[in-house]
């Protein structure tokens, strides 16, 4: 009797924050249901959602490996901005994310590694094991759409755009 192949994995590296973990659910979800992908989501945010999270995610067979918060201190938030403690957190996981890809990669047909902006150091470890690795951006439309204007807005504003007379003009969005 033939076995089954075993299908492709994708690793998917979330941020904290569940504006974060949200959008890389639905697309974990979406490639197991759709695509027939094994999945894991590797993510330092669980909050008082968590039990929904992991009932959701493990009835769409998705894996879900939830990491250690950081023994070391980290930013106090009257001191230092979002940001930087997600920077933080993410720097101190890192070694610790890097394992497990490489533990998920011997165990596994592991394809290709997606990740948040956060984890742009996923790149290294995507490199090191020759594994093809993307960027998943959530965004507005309005943001999307500036970011595809900037290029034309650049060469057609030859001061600051906080300068311009009139406001800018983007498709599909109202001016700023």
């Amino acid at each position: 009797m033939d076995q089954a192949p075993i299908p492709p994995h994708v690793v998917l590296l979330s941020s904290p924050g569940m504006g974060h973990i949200i959008p890389l659910a639905s697309l974990a979800v979406c490639l197991t249901r759709h695509h027939g992908l094994s999945v894991t989501l590797i993510s330092n945010t669980i909050s008082s959602n968590q039990q929904s999270l992991q009932d959701f995610l493990s009835f769409n067979q998705v894996k879900l490996i939830k990491l250690e918060e950081p023994n070391e201190p980290s930013p106090s938030s009257s001191n230092f901005k979002a940001e930087s403690r997600i920077w933080q957190t993410i720097k101190s996981t890192m070694p610790h994310v890097h394992s497990k890809i490489k533990s998920i990669a011997k165990e596994s047909h592991l394809s290709a590694i997606i990740f948040d902006p956060f984890y742009l150091d996923a790149l290294d470890t995507a490199k090191e094991l020759n594994i093809p690795c993307f960027l998943f951006f959530t965004t507005s439309c309005m943001a999307l759409s500036f970011t595809f204007s900037l290029p034309g807005l650049d060469k057609q504003c030859q001061d600051q755009f906080c300068d311009l007379p009139e406001p800018i003009q983007l498709l599909g969005c109202v001016p700023i």
